[in-house]
């Protein structure tokens, strides 16, 4: 049985510090290794769900993508692409 592999990126202060950046490129470069995901703009006291993925393509996503999720987004819809 395959375990899944669960993951959450939050990020704010527009994705560009140091830590959000590193974030990011480990994200991309193990998304094919991620069951779920769902990415938090936490640049705000509440926090906002902004894109939503599991193994069979982005579940939900806000009409506006803020550009750092623009790259996770092309992502998941290039491997989706390749799976079938």
């Amino acid at each position: 049985m395959r375990q899944v592999q669960p993951c959450l990126l939050f990020a704010g202060n527009n994705g560009s510090g140091k830590s959000t950046i590193r974030s990011m490129n480990n994200l991309l470069s193990h998304l094919d290794h991620i069951d779920q995901l769902v990415v938090i703009d936490n640049s705000t006291t509440d926090g906002e769900i902004i894109l939503g993925a599991d193994n069979s393509g982005v579940k939900y996503y806000l009409d506006e993508l803020p550009e750092w999720t623009q790259k996770i987004d092309r992502q998941l819809q290039n491997r989706n692409r390749t799976k079938k």
